[in-house]
């Protein structure tokens, strides 16, 4: 791993992967490559998260952690092994009553869902 003097230094090695960082976000990779330690990010969907996390692990010469959200890392639950056996019908009933954070989770368990199944939000 390259050892950066700077944050300078980190935002001209996102540069040469593409990717433009501002001093906050130089300093913050700077200050996770130095101390070792991990940068928590938060932001909407969309804003650069994973391509930060991408570009700094390019920077530093590692390779990023694995996708968490990948089939591999997932518990097979019975409504998991329900979607993964084509054609199947999911119906979440009243899905308003379980809050937003509840919105896209029938959106991405149909991600692993192979042939014809399909989910339906009522």
């Amino acid at each position: 791993m390259p050892d950066f003097a700077s944050p300078a230094a980190v935002a001209a090695r996102l540069a040469d992967v593409g990717y433009l960082a501002d001093e906050e976000l130089a300093m913050a990779g700077f200050l996770s490559l130095r101390l070792h330690r991990p940068i928590f990010l938060e932001g909407d969907a969309g804003v650069g998260k994973t391509a930060f996390a991408a570009a700094l692990a390019e920077a530093a010469g590692e390779e990023p952690e694995p996708d968490l959200y990948d089939r591999r890392f997932l518990l097979s639950r019975p409504l998991l092994r329900a979607i993964e056996r084509a054609p199947c019908v999911l119906l979440v009933d009243e899905v308003d009553r379980a809050g937003d954070e509840f919105e896209a989770y029938p959106l991405e368990l149909s991600r692993f869902a192979h042939g014809g199944s399909r989910c339906v939000r009522c």
